[in-house]
């Protein structure tokens, strides 16, 4: 196992990028999870209910797991 650094941010705007990235890791949820689309992922990063977070490798990079919190 190496150590990486990582950062764990609140996601506070939508963006393709973001979208590709976390549908590219749905299907270690589900082998049956549907894609978002870019309305799915804005309603949640707006809802107050609730904050998405990323954990990224430092230095901006690709985006390893999300977090979605239910306040």
């Amino acid at each position: 196992m190496t150590n990486q650094s990582v950062i764990v941010e609140v996601v506070q705007e939508t963006d393709p990028m973001l979208l590709r990235s976390l549908n590219d890791l749905l299907p270690q949820l589900s082998k049956n999870a549907q894609a978002m689309t870019m309305e799915d992922l804005k309603q949640i990063v707006d809802s107050e209910c609730s904050d998405l977070l990323v954990v990224r490798a430092a230095g901006g990079g690709s985006i390893l797991g999300a977090f979605l919190n239910i306040r």
